[in-house]
């Protein structure tokens, strides 16, 4: 039961990713809050959550075609890391 229960939440920990890529030309702080706020919500704790330029890795601004969603959050001691590519047309 407890391996079902992790598997469920490491879902919903990539679910979280979803919300962040659909709106990412929204505010950046705004919208990490948003999805740091997700993943609480879905019973974890979240180690970082950045949105950043894939080649340097350098902080996303708004204007950037590419980007990457890094993630990690602890479910209890397991720590479950997670990173999204988008490519804004």
């Amino acid at each position: 039961m407890f391996f079902f229960f992790k598997q469920k939440t490491a879902y919903d920990f990539s679910a979280c990713l979803v919300g962040p890529e659909m709106c990412i030309r929204d505010s950046f702080p705004a919208l990490l809050a948003d999805a740091r706020q997700a993943l609480e919500q879905a019973g974890l704790r979240p180690d970082y959550l950045e949105i950043r330029e894939p080649i340097s890795l350098r902080p996303g601004v708004p204007g950037d075609r590419q980007l990457v969603i890094l993630v990690a959050a602890y479910l209890g001691s397991t720590r479950l890391i997670d990173n999204l590519s988008v490519h804004l047309d």
